[in-house]
């Protein structure tokens, strides 16, 4: 519904509520945007986040997302929740999820 993080967060506002946040999806306001950093600055609002690469969410080293960063932006928030990484792995499952993990641990 919400296609503008600026929408979601004037949406927050209006509800006017703690008990309603946003899931943050990386994935989509970058490839909608061509930005994926505003969440920075209304991190508050956030309850979750989605990463996933663009595009296809595939093969992490030929990606235009850096995860590193990323996950790193979001960690200097102060957010010490779950983050989804939405992924479809090519080949051995286990060692491809070991590889996300050290790829996102910031």
């Amino acid at each position: 519904m919400a296609d503008s993080t600026e929408w979601a967060v004037e949406l927050v506002h209006r509800v006017g509520s703690e008990r309603f946040k946003l899931l943050y999806d990386i994935y989509h306001c970058r490839s909608w945007r061509a930005t994926s950093s505003p969440h920075q600055a209304n991190h508050q609002h956030f309850a979750h986040y989605h990463i996933a690469g663009i595009p296809g969410r595939t093969k992490r080293r030929t990606q235009e997302l850096n995860y590193p960063r990323s996950c790193g932006r979001i960690a200097e928030t102060g957010y010490k929740g779950y983050v989804a990484y939405e992924y479809s792995p090519r080949l051995d499952a286990l060692a491809s999820l070991r590889q996300a993990v050290q790829i996102c641990d910031v």
